[in-house]
């Protein structure tokens, strides 16, 4: 937290060239330990333990009844340098922040003169899922709206219990057939927009600290979503052909059944696995050639789970005595390690 509320004084830093070093550890720094820092650091940051951000495995979004709004810009600087630094961190960000970051940057090139984006209930479902199958179900009312939802009007509750009106001036219009398609819209509006605007605008302001707006503006909103977590574009056998070896080599027989086995893997499987040794179901954006993974040895034969070292991409696998063994021990690593963000 230091390094970055100093690089907030010293903004021009933020563009230089990181290198990591933990106090008391030695070493160089070729990359394992700026993914160390930064998945550190996002960890932080984004739990739910500080109260940010709502999180689940699936998803992070905004708080909007946080008022610490250092914090977002500093999310939003973490995120910024995690990129420039080209550090791939498993942040499950909703598809529906990259649009709308990239609409704000339009907004200050003057690409859009429209203050907000358009919101969607498909955008809904990437934040709220509940909550967008709630919308849906008002669209689907026929005959009298009061009937099946009495005193449904255009206000909702805020984080302080306070009645807000979604639309000015219209607060106890009532919700009706002619105008259910305005109150759901002004309502996922709120939701995605309104209620976290403060709490975005932070961390926009932190993510521009460290990116140049001309070339985010070239940008798709999937372009910068792989740019932060990584891509899905690759298969096992890309994985095998860059894979290093340390204590086995290529011939060797564990190695043989370990891809014979997970080359039956599932997709689901074989992201797990990927989850497993890196941190990430996915590669980074350059492509997998750019990625280190290394299997290593560790032991010989026992009834030890294989491990991994996420911030290095290393899967230490003991050599096992068979290939049911590896087999069955390895699907239980995997499983074990799959839960939350993967952040080993």
């Amino acid at each position: 937290e230091m390094c970055i509320r100093d690089s907030h004084r010293h903004r021009n830093h933020l563009r230089k060239p990181l290198q990591v070093e933990f106090l008391g550890e030695e070493g160089l720094d070729y990359g394992g330990v700026a993914k160390e820092f930064f998945q550190l650091l996002t960890k932080h940051y984004i739990s739910s333990d500080l109260a940010f951000f709502s999180t689940d495995s699936h998803r992070v979004w905004f708080k909007p009844d946080t008022s610490d709004l250092f914090a977002f810009e500093m999310a939003g600087t973490i995120v910024g340098l995690a990129i420039y630094n080209g550090i791939n961190c498993n942040v499950p960000f909703p598809l529906v922040l990259y649009h709308w970051v990239l609409h704000r940057i339009g907004v200050r090139t003057g690409k859009t003169t429209e203050p907000d984006p358009t919101v969607t209930l498909q955008q809904m479902v990437e934040v709220d899922a509940e909550l967008a199958r709630s919308l849906a179900s008002i669209l689907e009312i026929e005959g009298d709206m009061q009937a099946v939802l009495p005193g449904l009007d255009f206000t909702v509750t805020d984080p302080h219990g306070a009645q807000v009106a979604l639309l000015s001036g219209r607060g106890e219009e009532l919700v009706n057939q002619s105008n259910k398609h305005e109150f759901v819209a002004a309502y996922a509006h709120h939701t995605l927009i309104t209620s976290v605007y403060p709490q975005f605008e932070s961390f926009v302001a932190g993510l521009l600290a460290t990116l140049p707006l001309a070339t985010l503006a070239l940008l798709e909103a999937e372009e910068l979503r792989d740019l932060l977590v990584g891509s899905v574009d690759w298969d096992i056998w890309s994985l095998k052909e860059v894979c290093e070896y340390q204590g086995y080599t290529p011939d060797h027989e564990v190695i043989e059944w370990f891809w014979g086995l997970v080359s039956d893997f599932s997709d689901r499987e074989a992201r797990g696995l990927l989850r497993f040794v890196t941190g990430s179901d996915r590669v980074p954006v350059q492509g997998i050639r750019t990625m280190r993974f290394v299997i290593q040895r560790s032991g010989g034969d026992s009834e030890r789970l294989p491990t991994s070292h996420t911030c290095f991409n290393i899967l230490d696998l003991p050599c096992y005595s068979t290939q049911a063994k590896l087999a069955r021990l390895l699907r239980i690593a995997i499983s074990e390690g799959a839960e939350g963000f993967g952040f080993v």
